[in-house]
């Protein structure tokens, strides 16, 4: 078949073939360059949600640090935004795997903003209760100390009036147990902060065993008291200490829940942090394995062109070459006969010369005497021209003579006339 072909279209063909494969390769290039570059969006995508999460958690630890309102705003702004940029790479995907991914991510976002809106709420309850516990903390101290203040200044007038016995040990008693009450409520106070500072669990049960313990000892010494203004102190002491206990327990409860709003806090953070990350390396493994294939498809492509491109330069220069070969065989062929032909032709025409040296010298002579001839032609010529003239003139004579011969046969001529006619 590639031999019936015409030298142009097997050029053509092959040019042709190896054009198509380069268009090809080039094809599959520019299509794993262009997969490769959505890959890199795709993955820009990705690290701009990471980033912008960090900056959310950033903004929500300032909160928690300084507690100032506006790191509030920053993060429902910076959450608004996250949220718009999961919804634009969600746009970019079209698998739903990963389109089911980013609505995970986009509900732990949404779960983060609300945890972050009761963690805010908890926080300003929290500040209600700690206002509340020292208020009655405060109540609770002031009535222990006036309590302590008159026990003391009572155990004085009796120690001044001499008394001893029952009464002076009664006093000293109660005296005792107006500074144990007064220390009681310190050290419910310090437990309090340790748990307030460090979030431990085992404060909360140490300041519940003082509270028992406070309320065992103002039970114990109430029936000894009979002054009605003692009584009423150590009854407001029992009010604010049981509204002190209510108001720490709301606050150890709202902590728990700030604790718990926290936890689901960070949880959504991390699905939405863990979302970019995943993102982010399964387009960084797809790009990867893109640019592996298309390395691969363009160096077997190049490989085969060049395979291909040199078979057919092969056969079509063979198709070429080989008639052509056989051509120049004949030709030189040809040219050997020709030369033969030419010697023997230039042996004729060195005959030929010779003959026609003989010819030419014939026709030198041939000419010569045609030369000679025509001279002699042209003299006769001359001649017969002379003659003519005299023929004319001898003419012209006769019939003169013919004419005067009329004459004398019509008239009679005198014989002075005849003789002198003649």
């Amino acid at each position: 078949m590639l031999k019936n072909l015409k030298l142009g279209a097997k050029i053509g063909g092959g040019f042709g073939i190896v054009l198509i494969l380069l268009a090809v390769v080039g094809f599959v290039a520019y299509n794993g360059m262009s997969g490769v570059v959505d890959r890199v969006d795709k993955a820009d995508d990705s690290n701009r949600i990471v980033k912008q999460m960090q900056k959310v958690r950033q903004q929500e630890k300032n909160f928690i640090i300084r507690h100032d309102r506006k790191y509030v705003d920053k993060v429902k702004d910076l959450a608004g935004k996250l949220a718009e940029q999961l919804e634009t790479t969600k746009a970019k995907f079209k698998n739903a795997y990963n389109r089911e991914l980013i609505d995970k991510g986009l509900a732990g976002i949404k779960a983060y903003e609300k945890k972050f809106g009761d963690y805010v709420r908890y926080y300003d309850q929290k500040i209600v209760a700690q206002k509340e516990m020292e208020k009655f903390a405060r109540q609770a101290q002031a009535a222990g100390e006036q309590l302590q203040a008159g026990q003391e200044k009572k155990l004085e007038a009796l120690l001044s009036s001499g008394a001893s016995g029952a009464a002076l040990k009664d006093r000293i008693e109660k005296t005792k147990a107006a500074d144990h009450l007064a220390q009681i409520m310190g050290k419910i106070r310090a437990q309090e902060k340790n748990y307030m500072i460090r979030q431990k669990d085992k404060y909360v049960g140490l300041v519940h065993e003082e509270l028992e313990d406070c309320m065992r000892l103002i039970n114990a010494h109430k029936a000894h008291f009979k002054d009605t203004q003692t009584l009423a102190l150590v009854d407001r002491i029992i009010t604010s200490v049981n509204q002190y206990k209510a108001a720490f327990d709301n606050y150890v409860d709202l902590t728990h829940k700030q604790r718990l709003a926290d936890e689901e806090m960070v949880n959504g953070a991390r699905a939405v942090s863990d979302l970019g990350e995943k993102l982010r390396a399964q387009q960084k493994e797809l790009m990867q394995s893109q640019i592996s294939t298309t390395n691969s498809i363009i160096v077997t492509g190049v490989l085969v062109a060049i395979v291909l491109g040199a078979l057919l330069a092969f056969f079509i220069t063979r198709s070429i070459t080989k008639p052509v070969n056989r051509i120049i065989e004949t030709l030189n062929e040809g040219a050997q006969q020709v030369a033969s032909a030419s010697g023997q032709v230039s042996s004729a025409s060195q005959q030929l010369a010779e003959g026609s040296s003989q010819q030419a010298a014939s026709l030198e002579e041939a000419s010569s005497s045609l030369e000679e001839m025509s001279s002699m032609t042209k003299q006769n010529a001359d001649n017969a021209k002379e003659a003519n003239t005299l023929m004319s003139d001898t003419s012209r004579v006769v019939d003169q003579a013919n004419a005067s011969m009329g004459c004398l046969l019509y008239t009679s001529p005198s014989p002075r006339d005849l003789s002198t006619s003649r």
